[in-house]
């Protein structure tokens, strides 16, 4: 693991944030809304990544996908399950 997304060498962090051409990526329409200039769209994008994702955060995203289970609040969830029953009984 690297201590900032800008230590990774091909990511998208270095084409939306620092400006680095990479041919393989195409701005995101979101990515785009962040601002009408390069510079300030660069800022805004940055800023998304200053604060450290606390530990305990870190945990639970390592137990849900360690265990191939879903990721938030109870509503979520319920909507997830939800949706994984009209699949099953569509393929039925």
């Amino acid at each position: 693991m690297v201590e900032h997304p800008a230590e990774y060498p091909c990511l998208s962090y270095q084409y939306n944030a620092i400006d680095k051409p990479i041919e393989l990526i195409t701005p995101h329409f979101l990515y785009k809304t962040l601002a009408k200039t390069d510079k300030t769209r660069q800022k805004r994008y940055t800023a998304l990544f200053d604060k450290i994702i606390p530990d305990h955060t870190l945990e639970e995203i390592r137990h849900s996908i360690n265990r191939a289970w879903v990721l938030g609040d109870g509503w979520f969830k319920q909507q997830i399950g939800f949706i994984g029953w009209k699949i099953r009984i569509n393929l039925l």
